[in-house]
């Protein structure tokens, strides 16, 4: 069971759906990672993608929303353009920067 205060963490955070799909994943290290993330970040939104259909066009709508993709002439392509040096995640060495202590 995840720890309460982890709990409340999530709860207050996440809209009812997404907590759902989150408490169904039963891996107390992610949760507290999350929540932990979720304290530091303080994201005006959290979404859980599912990997169902209707998780995937929710992601690929928001990438376009937010400017991250640009739609193509080919219906349901988009393009996305990152910095120069950044190439691909290695996301066995991804880091977040936080300040120390953190």
């Amino acid at each position: 069971m995840i720890e309460d205060y982890i709990d409340d963490i999530l709860k207050e955070r996440l809209d009812e759906d997404n907590y759902n799909k989150l408490v169904r994943i039963k891996n107390p290290y992610l949760h507290r990672f999350i929540a932990k993330y979720v304290q530091l970040c303080n994201p005006d939104k959290i979404f859980v993608s599912d990997g169902s259909k209707d998780s995937i066009e929710y992601i690929r709508k928001a990438a376009i929303k937010n400017g991250e993709e640009k739609p193509l002439a080919i219906r349901g392509h988009t393009v996305h353009f990152d910095g120069y040096y950044d190439q691909a995640r290695d996301r066995e060495h991804t880091k977040f920067l936080v300040s120390k202590g953190v």
